[in-house]
Protein backbone atom coordinates (compact mmCIF):
# COMPACT_ATOMS: atom_id res chain seq x y z
CA UNK A 1 0.00 0.00 0.00
CA UNK A 2 1.57 3.29 -1.14
CA UNK A 3 1.59 6.15 1.37
CA UNK A 4 1.78 9.81 0.29
CA UNK A 5 2.77 12.32 2.99
CA UNK A 6 2.49 16.02 2.20
CA UNK A 7 4.40 18.58 4.27
CA UNK A 8 2.14 21.63 3.83
CA UNK A 9 4.92 23.78 5.26
CA UNK A 10 8.35 22.91 6.62
CA UNK A 11 10.00 24.17 9.81
CA UNK A 12 10.56 27.87 9.20
CA UNK A 13 10.88 27.14 5.48
CA UNK A 14 13.99 24.97 5.77
CA UNK A 15 14.17 21.98 3.41
CA UNK A 16 13.40 18.50 4.69
CA UNK A 17 16.46 16.32 5.22
CA UNK A 18 16.12 12.64 4.43
CA UNK A 19 17.30 10.02 1.97
CA UNK A 20 14.61 8.56 -0.26
CA UNK A 21 16.25 5.15 -0.10
CA UNK A 22 15.73 5.12 3.68
CA UNK A 23 11.96 5.53 3.43
CA UNK A 24 9.80 2.45 3.96
CA UNK A 25 8.71 0.82 0.70
CA UNK A 26 5.84 2.64 -0.97
CA UNK A 27 6.23 5.78 1.16
CA UNK A 28 6.50 9.11 -0.65
CA UNK A 29 7.17 12.51 0.96
CA UNK A 30 6.30 15.69 -0.92
CA UNK A 31 5.91 19.44 -0.36
CA UNK A 32 3.72 19.91 -3.45
CA UNK A 33 0.44 21.37 -2.11
CA UNK A 34 -1.28 20.50 -5.40
CA UNK A 35 -1.31 16.91 -4.13
CA UNK A 36 -3.18 17.72 -0.93
CA UNK A 37 -6.37 15.95 -2.04
CA UNK A 38 -4.42 12.75 -2.73
CA UNK A 39 -2.25 12.79 0.39
CA UNK A 40 -2.78 10.11 3.01
CA UNK A 41 -1.36 12.47 5.64
CA UNK A 42 -0.73 16.22 5.74
CA UNK A 43 1.91 17.64 8.11
CA UNK A 44 1.62 21.25 9.28
CA UNK A 45 4.44 23.09 11.05
CA UNK A 46 2.27 24.93 13.58
CA UNK A 47 4.37 27.94 14.70
CA UNK A 48 4.51 29.60 11.27
CA UNK A 49 1.37 28.06 9.74
CA UNK A 50 -0.76 31.25 9.93
CA UNK A 51 1.77 33.11 7.78
CA UNK A 52 1.77 30.50 5.01
CA UNK A 53 -1.83 29.26 5.02
CA UNK A 54 -3.27 30.07 1.59
CA UNK A 55 -6.95 29.11 1.90
CA UNK A 56 -9.33 27.10 3.99
CA UNK A 57 -8.40 23.43 3.71
CA UNK A 58 -10.92 20.62 3.51
CA UNK A 59 -9.87 17.46 5.29
CA UNK A 60 -10.61 14.43 3.16
CA UNK A 61 -12.26 11.52 4.93
CA UNK A 62 -9.58 9.12 6.11
CA UNK A 63 -6.81 11.69 5.70
CA UNK A 64 -4.49 12.16 8.68
CA UNK A 65 -3.48 15.64 9.83
CA UNK A 66 -0.28 15.94 11.86
CA UNK A 67 0.75 18.99 13.87
CA UNK A 68 4.53 19.53 13.90
CA UNK A 69 6.27 21.69 16.48
CA UNK A 70 9.18 21.64 18.92
CA UNK A 71 6.89 23.41 21.37
CA UNK A 72 4.31 21.73 23.55
CA UNK A 73 0.95 21.09 21.92
CA UNK A 74 -0.65 23.04 24.79
CA UNK A 75 0.80 26.22 23.29
CA UNK A 76 -1.31 25.71 20.19
CA UNK A 77 -4.42 23.93 21.48
CA UNK A 78 -7.59 25.49 20.16
CA UNK A 79 -5.67 27.56 17.64
CA UNK A 80 -4.83 25.36 14.69
CA UNK A 81 -4.88 21.58 14.60
CA UNK A 82 -5.12 18.50 16.72
CA UNK A 83 -1.62 17.08 16.94
CA UNK A 84 -0.68 13.45 16.36
CA UNK A 85 0.60 12.18 19.03
CA UNK A 86 30.06 16.64 36.06
CA UNK A 87 31.27 15.89 38.84
CA UNK A 88 33.49 18.80 40.01
CA UNK A 89 33.60 21.41 42.76
CA UNK A 90 30.80 23.96 42.64
CA UNK A 91 31.17 27.63 43.49
CA UNK A 92 27.67 28.89 42.80
CA UNK A 93 24.17 27.91 43.84
CA UNK A 94 21.48 28.06 41.14
CA UNK A 95 20.94 29.70 37.78
CA UNK A 96 18.45 29.89 34.95
CA UNK A 97 18.26 30.84 31.28
CA UNK A 98 14.64 31.72 30.51
CA UNK A 99 13.68 34.32 27.93
CA UNK A 100 10.45 33.14 26.29
CA UNK A 101 7.27 34.80 27.52
CA UNK A 102 5.28 31.59 27.02
CA UNK A 103 3.89 30.79 30.43
CA UNK A 104 1.24 28.06 30.22
CA UNK A 105 3.07 26.24 33.00
CA UNK A 106 2.79 29.36 35.21
CA UNK A 107 6.55 29.15 35.69
CA UNK A 108 6.90 32.92 35.93
CA UNK A 109 4.74 33.17 39.02
CA UNK A 110 6.43 30.15 40.60
CA UNK A 111 9.91 31.51 39.96
CA UNK A 112 9.05 34.96 41.27
CA UNK A 113 8.15 33.39 44.61
CA UNK A 114 11.01 30.89 44.58
CA UNK A 115 13.54 33.70 44.14
CA UNK A 116 12.30 35.28 47.36
CA UNK A 117 13.64 32.32 49.34
CA UNK A 118 16.84 31.27 47.54
CA UNK A 119 19.48 32.89 45.33
CA UNK A 120 19.09 32.30 41.57
CA UNK A 121 21.31 33.90 38.94
CA UNK A 122 19.15 34.69 35.91
CA UNK A 123 20.91 35.13 32.56
CA UNK A 124 17.77 35.20 30.42
CA UNK A 125 15.28 38.00 29.85
CA UNK A 126 13.02 36.76 32.65
CA UNK A 127 14.03 38.35 35.97
CA UNK A 128 17.52 39.01 34.58
CA UNK A 129 20.04 39.84 37.28
CA UNK A 130 23.31 38.53 35.76
CA UNK A 131 25.43 39.02 32.67
CA UNK A 132 27.31 36.24 30.91
CA UNK A 133 30.96 36.13 32.02
CA UNK A 134 32.08 35.25 28.47
CA UNK A 135 31.03 35.91 24.90
CA UNK A 136 27.78 34.17 24.05
CA UNK A 137 28.51 31.33 21.62
CA UNK A 138 25.19 29.60 21.99
CA UNK A 139 24.81 26.16 23.49
CA UNK A 140 28.52 25.71 24.26
CA UNK A 141 28.45 28.85 26.39
CA UNK A 142 25.26 27.76 28.12
CA UNK A 143 26.69 24.35 29.04
CA UNK A 144 29.89 25.94 30.29
CA UNK A 145 28.06 28.45 32.49
CA UNK A 146 25.46 26.11 34.00
CA UNK A 147 28.18 23.58 34.77
CA UNK A 148 29.47 25.96 37.45
CA UNK A 149 26.22 25.73 39.40
CA UNK A 150 24.77 23.14 41.75
CA UNK A 151 21.25 23.55 40.39
CA UNK A 152 19.76 24.77 37.12
CA UNK A 153 16.15 25.91 36.88
CA UNK A 154 14.60 23.71 34.18
CA UNK A 155 11.02 24.90 33.87
CA UNK A 156 9.13 24.11 30.67
CA UNK A 157 6.88 26.81 29.21
CA UNK A 158 3.94 24.39 29.16
CA UNK A 159 3.00 21.18 30.89
CA UNK A 160 2.12 18.22 28.70
CA UNK A 161 2.79 14.51 28.59
CA UNK A 162 6.04 13.71 26.73
CA UNK A 163 6.87 17.42 26.33
CA UNK A 164 10.47 17.28 27.57
CA UNK A 165 12.98 19.70 26.07
CA UNK A 166 16.66 20.52 26.28
CA UNK A 167 15.92 22.39 29.52
CA UNK A 168 15.93 19.01 31.25
CA UNK A 169 18.83 17.36 29.41
CA UNK A 170 21.33 20.24 29.17
CA UNK A 171 22.02 20.37 32.94
CA UNK A 172 22.55 16.59 33.01
CA UNK A 173 25.02 16.88 30.13
CA UNK A 174 26.82 19.74 31.90
CA UNK A 175 27.17 17.65 35.06
CA UNK A 176 24.73 19.49 37.27
CA UNK A 177 21.17 19.02 38.59
CA UNK A 178 17.97 20.26 36.92
CA UNK A 179 15.20 21.65 39.10
CA UNK A 180 12.29 20.52 36.97
CA UNK A 181 8.76 21.65 36.23
CA UNK A 182 7.03 20.16 33.22
CA UNK A 183 5.98 16.82 31.82
CA UNK A 184 4.05 14.72 34.37
CA UNK A 185 5.83 11.61 33.00
CA UNK A 186 9.32 13.12 33.24
CA UNK A 187 10.67 10.04 35.04
CA UNK A 188 10.24 8.09 31.80
CA UNK A 189 12.88 10.39 30.28
CA UNK A 190 15.33 10.35 33.20
CA UNK A 191 18.63 8.52 32.59
CA UNK A 192 18.92 7.53 36.25
CA UNK A 193 17.14 7.48 39.57
CA UNK A 194 17.24 10.73 41.56
CA UNK A 195 19.04 12.66 38.84
CA UNK A 196 16.87 15.78 39.15
CA UNK A 197 14.90 17.80 41.67
CA UNK A 198 11.18 17.40 40.96
CA UNK A 199 9.31 20.41 42.33
CA UNK A 200 6.05 18.45 42.15
CA UNK A 201 7.17 16.56 45.25
CA UNK A 202 7.04 19.77 47.29
CA UNK A 203 4.06 21.70 48.57
CA UNK A 204 5.31 25.16 47.68
CA UNK A 205 8.15 27.24 46.18
CA UNK A 206 9.25 27.97 49.73
CA UNK A 207 9.63 24.22 50.36
CA UNK A 208 11.71 23.79 47.20
CA UNK A 209 13.94 26.72 48.20
CA UNK A 210 14.39 25.32 51.70
CA UNK A 211 15.57 21.99 50.30
CA UNK A 212 17.94 23.68 47.83
CA UNK A 213 19.39 25.78 50.66
CA UNK A 214 19.83 22.64 52.75
CA UNK A 215 21.76 21.02 49.90
CA UNK A 216 24.19 23.94 49.84
CA UNK A 217 25.07 23.24 53.45
CA UNK A 218 24.88 19.42 53.36
CA UNK A 219 27.33 17.95 50.85
CA UNK A 220 26.14 14.38 51.44
CA UNK A 221 22.53 15.35 50.72
CA UNK A 222 23.47 17.05 47.48
CA UNK A 223 25.74 14.19 46.34
CA UNK A 224 22.74 11.87 46.27
CA UNK A 225 21.87 13.51 42.96
CA UNK A 226 25.07 12.04 41.49
CA UNK A 227 24.82 8.39 42.52
CA UNK A 228 23.05 7.52 39.27
CA UNK A 229 26.13 8.44 37.23
CA UNK A 230 27.96 5.40 38.64
CA UNK A 231 25.18 2.99 37.69
CA UNK A 232 23.81 1.65 34.39
CA UNK A 233 21.33 3.89 32.61
CA UNK A 234 17.68 3.12 33.24
CA UNK A 235 16.12 0.72 30.73
CA UNK A 236 13.23 3.14 30.11
CA UNK A 237 15.78 5.75 29.03
CA UNK A 238 17.85 3.48 26.79
CA UNK A 239 14.67 2.22 25.12
CA UNK A 240 13.74 5.79 24.20
CA UNK A 241 17.22 6.35 22.81
CA UNK A 242 16.76 3.35 20.53
CA UNK A 243 13.45 4.72 19.30
CA UNK A 244 14.98 7.99 18.12
CA UNK A 245 18.07 6.65 16.41
CA UNK A 246 16.42 6.75 12.99
CA UNK A 247 15.47 9.92 11.09
CA UNK A 248 12.19 11.36 12.48
CA UNK A 249 10.74 11.55 8.97
CA UNK A 250 11.34 7.83 8.58
CA UNK A 251 9.60 7.18 11.87
CA UNK A 252 6.70 9.35 10.72
CA UNK A 253 6.32 7.26 7.56
CA UNK A 254 6.36 4.07 9.58
CA UNK A 255 3.75 5.37 12.02
CA UNK A 256 1.38 6.59 9.31
CA UNK A 257 1.79 3.29 7.47
CA UNK A 258 0.80 1.44 10.64
CA UNK A 259 -2.23 3.67 11.14
CA UNK A 260 -3.41 3.24 7.55
CA UNK A 261 -3.06 -0.53 7.77
CA UNK A 262 -5.08 -0.41 10.95
CA UNK A 263 -7.89 1.41 9.17
CA UNK A 264 -7.50 4.70 11.02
Amino acid sequence: MDILILFYNTMWGFPLEFRKEDLPGGCVITTDRNLIAKADAVVFHLPDLPSVMEDEIDKREGQLWVGWSLECEENYSGKMLVTARREKPYKKKACMFISSDMNRSHRQEYLKELMQYTDIDSYGKLYRNCELPVEDRGRDTLLSVIGDYQFVISFENAIGKDYVTEKFFNPLLAGTVPVYLGAPNIREFAPGENCFLDICTFDSPEGVAAFMNQCYDDEALYERFYAWRKRPLLLSFTNKLEQVRSNPLIRLCQKIHELKLGGI
